[in-house]
């Protein structure tokens, strides 16, 4: 995913868990214009990282990635804001296009 970004002029930032990203956050938050992460994380889950940044900055829009069924909670949760969901497996195109379209709706 982070070769689809640059090669699609992004700039990228990598965090290696939950946690990390969410300190990425926190220093970067003006230059980050989208959060893409996995449901499942170490240390901390997509819904636990965008119920943390949803606290803080609102207006934060993230893409979950996930091979697993949302179940209804963490369905519930991300209902709450500006975020959508990637089911695995899906084509470099088709992640292309919810990027773009996230951010550019």
């Amino acid at each position: 995913m982070k070769t689809l970004l640059i090669d699609s002029n992004y700039h990228v930032l990598t965090a290696a868990n939950g946690q990390e990203a969410l300190d990425i956050y926190e220093q970067q938050a003006d230059n980050i214009a989208m959060v893409v992460s996995d449901m499942v994380m170490p240390v901390m889950g997509g819904v636990d990282l965008y119920q943390n940044l949803m606290g803080r900055w609102p207006e934060v829009k993230m893409l979950i990635i996930t091979g697993h069924p949302v179940n209804e909670q963490d369905q519930t949760s991300l209902e709450s804001g500006n975020v959508h969901w990637l089911q695995k497996p899906f084509s470099a195109g088709v992640f292309n296009a919810a990027v773009h379209g996230f951010l550019h709706k």
